[in-house]
């Protein structure tokens, strides 16, 4: 295979400034720049581009799954909703191109998309629409939170939240036309991982459905404090049964330390002892320290815990009043990303469940955010949402759109899915 060094230089083609030949390229462009060169005398100019401020928006993986649907054409089945979805790509697309938005994917993405029939076309949907931008994993954001409260609560000055283009990296960066990713073939194992874990889930939601549905007399603020400071607990008896199979190990007695040894709450309690090195060296008061933190009014303060929290003592809340079932085992990804991710995003489209759910009393007056809250429930106003940030596009911006990536660039990619 022969390349030539000439087809990575793109249209718009202007005049040279060397030679005078309209071969004068675009060859790259860069986080905060670009640059052109002529296909025929090779001069080379960059060129620097301004300071971006995109908005983030989350779109949970059934408003991805459906928009493919909705212009994938060798789909026979069509949707109620296939006009709407549709219609919300064209204008997601046309914003994300016009670097304005970027709708980042996700860890949960990956896991609610691999295990799908249209896996390959669903991921080249929220490839396209996050150009190539991913949230941080969900469990090494959260643990960064909870190391940040440790660190606060023992007298550091620190901000639990990181910053946003920490969380997304390249957030408010001038995206390049060519998205390079480097796939690792280990579906197979993670599609097993997460049916297993599904099933896991489906055991846990049903034992609090039927512990929940019997306490009458309790009311949301319970169920709110128990989330909040059943983690505490959790973590530090997860830990004392690891000191323990671990002491087995050491005598060469019968153990299950494989449930323990690179667990997340083994990880970070045992870095939690290690940051309480300079007050104690005994175990005992470590975990007595550890146990004050995960009880005190610091665990408020943790965005994706609090929210975490807020959700299921309003789905506790519900069944409590009645509700029949827990629901999906998918509920568990729900909040999760919803928590992880609500703190730096503009604007998020989930599911109708959870979007009622944080529409509950005293919810939105504890979440702490302004994020834009979208589902099909409010779909138009999604909608009116998309086109008030259109129309805010300056036309000098429109300009310089198409004056770097070309004048087609703009335009939805309704043709993806095509041969």
């Amino acid at each position: 295979m022969e390349i030539d060094p000439r087809d990575f230089i793109r249209n718009p083609y202007t005049e040279c400034p060397n030679c005078g030949k309209i071969e004068f390229g675009v060859l790259m462009i860069n986080g905060s720049g670009y640059v052109k060169r002529c296909r025929e005398c090779w001069e080379t100019k960059a060129y620097s581009l301004p300071k971006l401020n995109k908005k983030v928006i989350y779109l949970d993986q059934f408003v991805v799954s459906n928009m493919m649907k909705s212009i994938n054409t060798s789909i026979a089945s069509k949707d109620a909703n296939d006009d709407y979805f549709r219609t919300i790509f064209k204008k997601l697309d046309y914003l994300s191109k016009a670097q304005i938005i970027v709708c980042p994917d996700s860890d949960i993405h990956y896991k609610e998309s691999v295990v799908a029939r249209n896996y390959d076309e669903i991921k080249q949907m929220y490839k396209l629409l996050s150009s190539g931008l991913g949230f941080m994993h969900t469990v090494e954001l959260n643990r960064g939170h909870l190391f940040r409260a440790f660190k606060k609560w023992l007298g550091a000055d620190v901000t639990i939240m990181k910053d946003s283009e920490t969380v997304i990296r390249g957030l408010n960066n001038w995206n390049d036309r060519i998205i390079l990713e480097v796939s690792f073939e280990t579906q197979e194992i993670d599609i097993q991982a997460i049916r297993q874990d599904k099933k896991e889930k489906d055991i846990i939601f049903n034992r609090l459905h039927s512990e929940w549905k019997d306490l009458k007399d309790k009311d949301f603020d319970f169920f709110y404090q128990n989330e909040l400071y059943a983690i505490g607990r959790a973590y530090i008896q997860f830990y004392i049964e690891f000191i323990e199979e671990n002491a087995k190990l050491q005598q060469g007695l019968e153990n299950n330390i494989e449930k323990y040894i690179g667990t997340d709450i083994v990880t970070t309690m045992f870095e939690f002892c290690e940051m309480l090195d300079f007050k104690t060296s005994d175990l005992g008061e470590k975990l007595n320290m550890i146990g004050n933190f995960f009880n005190s009014d610091i665990m408020m303060e943790i965005p994706n815990h609090r929210i975490s929290s807020l959700m299921f003592a309003a789905k506790a809340r519900r069944i409590v009043a009645g509700q029949k079932k827990f629901g999906s085992s998918s509920f568990a990804n729900d909040v999760k990303v919803i928590s992880s991710y609500l703190p730096y995003s503009d604007a998020m489209f989930i599911d109708k469940e959870c979007h009622r759910l944080l529409q509950e009393n005293p919810i939105p007056d504890e979440i702490g955010f302004e994020t834009k809250l979208f589902s099909l429930a409010n779909r138009d106003e999604f909608i009116k949402y998309l086109d008030e940030l259109i129309n805010e596009i300056p036309v000098a911006h429109m300009a310089l759109i198409k004056q770097v990536y070309g004048e087609s660039w703009p335009a939805p990619y309704i043709t993806m899915y095509e041969n």
